[in-house]
């Protein structure tokens, strides 16, 4: 015999974990990633999630990484992101962006004069 109790935990972790995810999908879109993955780790704690959500939460870490201007590990993770869906042509942009700005970062020094 089912016991209704357990069916209602079911489905209240069922409905928690989807609004976590659902979440996590809006913040990313207001682009609010420390958020997105704050809600992403919650999710995961109640049950594995989905390749989408995976792609979401190595996107949201690669630009968190480019706003502390760690371009190396953004593109890692923008790299990383692109295994799960490799026909989504953000990451690559992201990456190349990335790649570019690693490099001229690089140089700034190189060109400035030492005039005082």
């Amino acid at each position: 015999m089912n016991n209704p109790l357990n069916d209602d935990h079911q489905f209240h972790s069922y409905l928690k974990h989807q609004v976590y995810i659902y979440r996590a999908y809006g913040f990313v879109a207001i682009e609010k990633y420390e958020q997105a993955i704050d809600d992403i780790k919650k999710a995961v704690s109640i049950k594995k999630v989905d390749g989408a959500t995976i792609y979401n939460k190595m996107l949201s870490k690669g630009i968190l990484r480019m706003d502390h201007e760690d371009y190396i590990m953004a593109t890692k993770y923008f790299q990383k992101a692109s295994l799960k869906f490799p026909e989504n042509k953000d990451t690559y942009c992201l990456s190349i962006i990335g790649v570019v700005r690693s490099f001229s970062y690089s140089f700034t020094n190189r060109f400035i004069d030492d005039e005082k």
